[in-house]
């Protein structure tokens, strides 16, 4: 992994390490399974020397217009790794039955995968294969980056499942067994805006929704966890299915806020500073 690092032995013999980002390339990496159903690709950490310890990096780098599309891949992150996956600089590419592990010890925080800058993906599957674990965050959608999230997908992170900051964009469609699974499964940020359609036979947000001077719709199928809770400051929320079982005491609405739920009438029902159309 981390094709983005080259080392250089320097004339005095010293490794020095640099990063090199092309420009308006496609990089495709995938496995053949048509005469091996259980052969995969996988992407290990590599070591770096530095001058001062060994660092252990795998993550790859999408950027300057570039393409990259991966099918069938397994990827290990390493231990110094930020993301597993990063799209930025108005690059793309698509996920397709890719497995993102995050590392057993990091030294920091980890991102499944990164959009930034302009960049869009495609992440998910229909395969067993297609999950992201191990993380502090599934993915992280910024400065107008846009994800379309689909499939049986399965999302298990220690804090945020899918997090957008500075107009940060998502269309999430699971289905069959896709699920995010997380402390807080959706954070939409300053500007961002997710539209969620899911169509899963049980839950498939399984964590708390947050909601900041940003629009978040859910609809469709989409079943909250039982235990989810949704907190709107200064945005708009909603969250539109004929079966919903949220009631009231599951809501908390800060500045001005917009909500509307299946089912409720909201006017700051017992102080939840909820209020609807």
């Amino acid at each position: 992994g981390a094709y983005r690092f080259k080392e250089y032995v320097e004339d005095n013999g010293e490794i020095s390490v640099y990063q090199i980002q092309p420009k308006n390339q496609v990089v495709e990496i995938y496995s053949d399974p048509t005469t091996d159903a259980a052969n995969r690709a996988k992407i290990i950490p590599r070591k770096i020397t530095g001058p001062d310890k060994d660092y252990f990096f795998a993550g790859l780098v999408s950027s300057f217009g570039n393409g990259l599309y991966m099918t069938n891949v397994d990827i290990e992150m390493g231990t110094h790794d930020s993301w597993g996956v990063l799209f930025s600089r108005n690059s793309n590419g698509a996920l397709t039955n890719v497995s993102i592990k995050g590392a057993a010890e990091p030294s920091g925080g980890h991102d499944g995968v990164v959009l930034q800058n302009g960049a869009a993906a495609y992440i998910g599957g229909y395969e067993a294969d297609a999950v992201i674990e191990g993380v502090d965050r599934g993915i992280m959608i910024r400065n107008e980056g846009f994800a379309t999230v689909y499939g049986t997908l399965l999302i298990k992170a220690a804090d945020i499942g899918i997090s957008t900051f500075s107009s940060g964009t998502f269309r999430l469609a699971l289905s069959g067994d896709g699920k995010i699974t997380a402390p807080t499964a959706i954070n939409v940020n300053i500007g961002g805006l997710g539209y969620v359609d899911n169509h899963n036979n049980g839950v498939s947000i399984d964590g708390d929704v947050s909601v900041n001077e940003a629009t978040l719709s859910i609809r469709g199928g989409t079943i909250l966890g039982a235990e989810t809770e949704i907190r709107v400051f200064n945005g708009f929320f909603e969250y539109q299915n004929e079966n919903s079982t949220i009631e009231a005491n599951r809501l908390s609405c800060y500045g001005l806020s917009n909500v509307n739920v299946s089912g409720l009438s909201l006017t700051n029902n017992g102080g939840n500073g909820c209020v609807d159309n």
